[in-house]
């Protein structure tokens, strides 16, 4: 490829060298017989055949100078001219004004080659060096390839070695794999002995746990039909104020007793103060004494009133023993259709008990979880809101934790009625929906039914 851009280039070199040549000899000829011309202008008549057949001569020269320098024999001088120009923009740029003409470019091309060819000179010295240090690194590579190679041999006769070392552990495990095989097969015929001895004993006990959970039921069918519920009068009336409305009972600050504590009033006569009749209520104003304490009277009724010996009953508060409670669905306890959970839990708390579930106010989630310990369960209304889904959901998960457990169920207006607390108000709803009868007139007792208000107290 080398040796054919060399001919290429001597081939130009000779071929604008001639035409140069061309170009010159013609000019100088064309300057000569101008001037000849000029200084025989009148020997030009006689001798115009002869100079009509040196101009011709002179076209045929020029004709062949235009050969000589790339063009077509009869181009015209401004093609020529245009292609001269476009000539040295290309070949002569670097040259000055007076030096773009072909010979000049002639000179030019020709250094230029000859720088190419001496910097191909060094090109074809650096190949040869490097042809000499890759030999000098082949002769390095196989001496690598040597040593490789007999490492490799070295290697593949500790691979053989560990190959044998691998082949006796296989065996050995391979006895050991028997050995486990039959350690597993005989612990698997154990194993499922006994989980047989297991299944029995399971069956067995779920029979005997389907026995006592029939009994369970018996009794609790058997309880909910009893009509005793075996609770005691906490205290009785000791004495009566009608005048100020005020009652004393026999248990004070010796019986744990504290202010605000309501009870309600049964009579004498009935033995059963779960179950008894709610005559009347009252509430804790001030300890007089270890076992006395004052109380106003917060419900009455003026047929019935409450008398000296009359007992007194709470859910809530028992002697030295707080009693636990679980509440649950809605509970209002002044028929507003709000939830009153919070003065549920206070009244509960002031009166010495302790609550152990409820329906959290803001998720409706159950909070804390009933125990051996609870005894009641305080049951509100079962929300059939569309956003109260989680409270339905907690109320059946505590009536069936409840019913479990054995912890007694009472409604929301029971437990009022027994712990013997009564709403500073009553609301009634207002609306399209109002009843009438809850705007009644209540009729005036008549006399006959009205015992006279005394002073009582018991001897």
């Amino acid at each position: 490829m080398a040796a054919r851009q060399d001919q290429t280039l001597q081939i130009a070199l000779i071929v604008f060298a001639i035409l140069l040549v061309g170009f010159m000899a013609f000019t100088y000829y064309f300057y000569k017989q101008a001037s000849d011309a000029s200084q025989q202008l009148d020997a030009m008549t006689d001798d115009r055949d002869s100079q009509r057949s040196a101009a011709n001569n002179m076209g045929v020269e020029n004709e062949q100078l235009r050969q000589w320098m790339g063009f077509e024999q009869f181009a015209e001088f401004d093609t020529v001219s245009t292609q001269v120009k476009a000539d040295m923009d290309r070949m002569a740029g670097t040259l000055a004004e007076d030096k773009r003409n072909y010979r000049d470019a002639l000179e030019l091309m020709y250094k230029s080659n000859l720088e190419l060819a001496q910097a191909q000179a060094v090109d074809k010295q650096k190949n040869k060096d490097l042809e000499t240090k890759l030999r000098e690194v082949e002769a390095g590579h196989q001496a690598q390839i040597a040593q490789l190679q007999a490492d490799k041999e070295k290697i593949e006769q500790a691979a053989a070695a560990q190959r044998n070392q691998f082949t006796d552990a296989r065996a050995a495990l391979e006895q050991s794999k028997s050995a486990l095989a039959k350690q597993i097969s005989d612990q698997t015929a154990a194993f499922e002995q006994e989980r047989t001895q297991l299944t029995s004993a399971r069956n067995e006990a779920q029979e005997e746990a389907s026995k006592r959970q029939r009994t369970i039921d018996q009794l609790k069918e058997e309880r909910k039909q009893e009509d005793f519920s075996f609770e005691i009068a906490d205290g009785k009336i000791t004495w009566v104020n009608q005048s100020n409305n005020t009652v004393w009972i026999n248990i004070g600050s010796a019986d744990s007793l504290r202010q605000q504590v309501t009870f309600s009033v049964f009579d004498n006569e009935d033995t059963d103060a779960g179950k008894a009749e709610k005559k009347g209520a009252v509430e804790v104003v001030r300890m007089l004494g270890e076992h006395m304490a004052e109380c106003r009277v917060t419900d009455d009724d003026p047929r019935n009133p409450i008398l000296p010996g009359d007992y007194i009953y709470s859910q809530v508060w028992h002697h030295g023993k707080p009693q636990h409670f679980a509440l649950t669905g809605l509970i209002d306890l002044d028929d507003d259709g709000q939830s009153d959970l919070q003065l549920a839990k206070d009244l509960i708390e002031l009166n010495g008990g302790v609550v152990d579930a409820y329906p959290n106010p803001e998720t409706n989630e159950l909070e804390g979880e009933m125990t051996a310990e609870t005894r009641f369960m305080v049951f509100g209304e079962r929300s059939d809101r569309t956003n109260d889904s989680a409270l339905r959901d907690t109320w059946d998960k505590m009536h069936n934790e409840a019913n479990a457990m054995g912890v007694e169920l009472i409604s929301v207006t029971d437990f009022l009625n027994q712990m013997g607390y009564k709403p500073d108000n009553r609301a009634v709803n207002l609306g399209a929906g109002v009843n009438a009868n809850d705007f009644r007139p209540r009729p005036a007792p008549s006399r006959g039914d009205l015992r006279p208000r005394v002073n009582y107290s018991t001897p």
